[in-house]
């Protein structure tokens, strides 16, 4: 891990290194590696023995964003029918768990659906954008061009009854 690589929070999405601090706790002294968050420039201090253990990883490549590409261009997920909660609870874990691949199943399924509560909006917007940020890092695109690309992507013809 170096000055200025990029690590991808499961929670905030990819951060640079922007730098180390030495701080002490309880007596003892810990190396905090410094991260900026790149959608928002949110500041977060992770220690640096524990990076795996919080889920922290390495930012997708070109290979996997084209994986991502074809999770949403597949069909989505069937609703569960009378189980909002449970299905609300599940995206809210796919979303959660930082993987690129489990977030673009997530945005497919929300786009997809005809009436998502505000809930399922709120999730589809914090999820896109995460996945926009690093999708687009992975593609040397903005996260604004990531953005249109997952809508377009993930777009479902309309079907006329």
């Amino acid at each position: 891990m170096k000055l200025g690589s990029v690590l991808v929070h499961p929670s905030h999405g990819p951060a640079k290194v922007v730098g180390t601090q030495i701080r002490k706790f309880a007596g003892v002294a810990q190396e905090l590696v410094e991260l900026m968050v790149v959608e928002g420039g949110m500041k977060l201090l992770v220690p640096a023995d524990a990076l795996a253990d919080l889920g922290m990883r390495e930012p997708m490549d070109a290979d996997a964003a084209q994986e991502v590409l074809e999770t949403l261009r597949a069909e989505p997920t069937p609703i569960m029918k009378g189980q909002w909660a449970r299905q609300f609870k599940a995206f809210v874990e796919q979303s959660r768990s930082g993987e690129p691949m489990e977030q673009a199943a997530v945005v497919r399924d929300l786009l997809a659906k005809p009436s998502p509560s505000a809930g399922e909006q709120r999730l589809l917007t914090q999820t896109k954008r995460m996945l926009a940020t690093e999708l687009g890092g992975a593609l040397g695109i903005e996260s604004d061009e990531a953005d249109a690309l997952i809508i377009k992507t993930a777009a479902r013809p309309v079907v006329e009854d």
